[in-house]
Parts: structure tokens; sequence; C-alpha cells
């Protein structure tokens, strides 16, 4: 029975599939999760475990650009709720001390040109990168949006498999209450990029960009080919999950930008199995 259901999805368009899962989603709320996966104690064993983990190639990247290190006790509260989840790969929050360095370089090269930025994020999950995104703006005090994509409501009660799921189902808004002060700058929008990107059609320019939503060779395209029209020189998208054998559409996408010279790349490990991808507007 499993195989003919195998089969069948192997047949079904793409659209289709999207549509079955939407619905899905919609009458069970099931985005990530039907129950709690685990007990208060799990989620603190693997916290205390990733916690003490060194990651050599992301100290030395930021290191050797002079990047500012954010705090690691604010990252390691939000990564414990928003991070820190029961799965069979291994824990790992360091992209979100790449976007932060990142992003705070990049603002300090521009506040002086600048008086209001643009920043997106593709991919909210629990809001980590968001926040994050959030707090280098008001660490750094300009004039910024950001607008955060996902499929997940932001005010829909649902298992996040966190540690937070131990008090039963809740919002993202919920999830995040300790860290009001940077989500009051994100617009948590909801939806597939394809259609809800007309949300941002306005701005002439997106400064910042961290994409890691759907890791479909065409959707990341569109996002791409979307930011990139909107953005100038020196302006930034971050990818992340740029891993061969793990996610080769963006793979693909990463070396097919870097042919073309319209960014410069980066390519991160932070271990054999994330890797990121740093672009920059040329």
């Amino acid at each position: 029975m499993k195989k003919i259901y195998t089969n069948i999805l192997r047949f079904t368009p793409k659209k289709t599939k999207l549509i079955l899962k939407d619905i899905y989603y919609y009458f069970t709320g099931n985005f990530i999760t039907k129950t709690r996966k685990g007990s208060k104690e799990d989620y603190i064993q693997i916290f205390n475990i990733i916690k003490k983990k060194k990651y050599e190639t992301i100290d030395n990247f930021i290191n050797k650009k002079n990047l500012k290190n954010i705090d690691q006790n604010f990252l390691n509260d939000l990564a414990f709720i928003s991070q820190i989840s029961i799965k069979k790969s291994e824990v790992n929050f360091q992209h979100g001390r790449l976007i932060y360095s990142i992003l705070n370089d990049y603002i300090n090269n521009k506040k002086k040109e600048l008086k209001d930025f643009v920043f997106i994020d593709v991919g909210t999950a629990k809001g980590f990168s968001s926040v994050l995104i959030s707090k280098c703006g008001e660490d750094n005090k300009i004039r910024f949006k950001i607008f955060s994509f996902d499929i997940i409501p932001h005010n829909k009660k649902i298992y996040w498999n966190s540690i937070k799921d131990i008090d039963g189902k809740s919002t993202r808004k919920n999830l995040l209450k300790d860290f009001s002060k940077y989500t009051k700058n994100i617009n948590f929008i909801e939806g597939r990029t394809k259609k809800k990107f007309i949300e941002i059609e306005k701005y002439e320019r997106l400064n910042f960009a961290f994409l890691d939503g759907s890791h479909d060779y065409d959707d990341v395209k569109y996002e791409f080919d979307f930011i990139k029209k909107k953005q100038k020189k020196s302006d930034i998208i971050f990818f992340d999950d740029v891993t061969e054998d793990h996610f080769d559409g963006i793979v693909r996408l990463i070396d097919e930008i870097k042919i073309s010279g319209e960014y410069k790349i980066e390519r991160i490990n932070s271990t054999q199995y994330r890797g990121y991808a740093l672009a920059t507007k040329q």
C-alpha cells in the first residue's frame, strides 16, 4: 500500500501536491508535528549538548572579517525555544551568528548613506532568524522594516516541536512573547512567496534577505530573481542549507549565480551537513 501511495505522489503535479498540502495544514494545523515530541528534560538535554559544541569555521569567518559577534546569552535564550527540537539530524543554529554578524557589518557600512532599510526573511518557522534581524536593527538604532514569510500562521495555536509545547499548543506570537521588543518590528506574512511577495513589490530596495523556506530549485530561484531586481551593489542575500547531496536544488542555484557574476559568492560550512552561501551584489 505504501508503495502504491509513493508512486501516486511521484506522478502528482507539483502544483497539485502544494494544494493538497495546504488543505491538510488548514484542517489539521499540523504544520510541524501532530503532538508533543518530548519532555522538558529531552529539550534541555539537547540544548546543553549543543551549546557546548565548537564551530571553528564560523569563528574563523567572523574573526577574519572582523565582524561583531552577537551576545551569546541572547542567542542561547532565543535558540532554546526556537531552535532546539527533537529530530534525526543534529540541531545547529550557527546561521544565527552569521545573520547577525553579516547584517551588522552591512548596516554599519550603509547607515550614513541610507535612512531606511528593508529586510526579508523567507522561512520564518519559529521566528529565530527574524528576531535576530530585528535585534541587529535595534542594536544599530536604524529605521527598518522586516517582512517574514512562511506558510505557518503567526496567530494559530499549534505544536512547534519546542520546549514550549509542554504547556500545550501555542501561537508563534506567544512562543516569542519574551522577545516582543523585537517582534514588534516584524511583519509576519502567511503564505507561499510566489503569491505573497506582492506584499513587498512596492519597495524599491531590499537590502538584505535570508532565504530558508522551500528548498525546491524553482521556488528558491523565483525568490532570488525577485529580490535581485530590487538590490544594488553590496546588498546581500544569505542562503541556508547549501549542502551537496542534501539540498542539491539550492547548490545548483548557487553555482549558477556564481557563474553569472551578478553576486560574489562565499561558501561557509559549520559542519559537513550544514552549509551556507553569502551572496553580495556586484
